[in-house]
């Protein structure tokens, strides 16, 4: 009777291992199933990611090489205005010089201007003068109108 409950119990353990075994091995299954959806979502990741950078590095590398290119024409350029300046800076230092010496004549020409301007108030005033004592004269008087 021992034997034959032992045995019992023996098969009875048996199978609720094997019914444990059977579960763990589901949960692994379903585990590694899940870890390797995982896996490949993040192979995909970082095959996006390489991508991404692939073609971000290349426009970086392009932009790269159009501020060179434009840097180099500025500072060209810059070189260029800057000769360009100083190829005009005497030009202009000459053409003050004359506007200076030319506003200076105007102001001697502005001043005999004004002198001739009052001399010929002057005259003007001494003709009318002299007209108006003629016109009273007493014989010729009237024929200055």
């Amino acid at each position: 009777l021992l034997r034959e409950d032992m045995a019992t119990f023996k098969e009875e353990m048996q199978r609720n291992l094997a019914q444990h075994q059977q579960g763990i091995d589901r949960q692994l299954t379903d585990f590694l199933n899940k870890q390797n959806a995982m896996v490949q979502n993040l192979s995909q990741q970082i095959d996006s990611f390489s991508r991404v950078s692939q073609a971000q590095s290349a426009d970086l590398g392009a932009t790269n090489t159009k501020l060179n290119e434009l840097a180099s024409a500025f500072n060209a350029n810059k070189a260029i205005v800057a000769n360009e300046l100083a190829a005009l800076t005497p030009g202009l230092n000459e053409l003050k010089a004359l506007l200076a010496e030319a506003q200076a004549g105007l102001g001697s020409q502005g001043e005999s201007i004004a002198i001739l301007d009052s001399t010929s108030q002057d005259i003007s005033t001494r003709l009318n003068q002299t007209l108006h004592k003629l016109k009273q004269l007493p014989l010729v008087g009237g024929k200055f109108k």
